[in-house]
């Protein structure tokens, strides 16, 4: 199971942040984080999905 980066667990507040499976719930992730996250957030974001789609 993919884990998130811990200082992302502040906009994961209504579910159990450390059961929060990346791989299948990407989107959810991705929605919480572009709705809520701040510049450093977004960014990280960001970076995963680029580094998934060179691959």
């Amino acid at each position: 199971m993919k884990k998130l980066p811990r200082f992302l667990n502040k906009y994961f507040w209504d579910v159990e942040f450390e059961k929060i499976d990346l791989q299948k719930r990407r989107v959810y992730v991705l929605k919480r984080i572009l709705e809520y996250g701040d510049e450093r957030a977004v960014a990280c974001k960001i970076r995963v999905i680029s580094e998934r789609a060179g691959r």
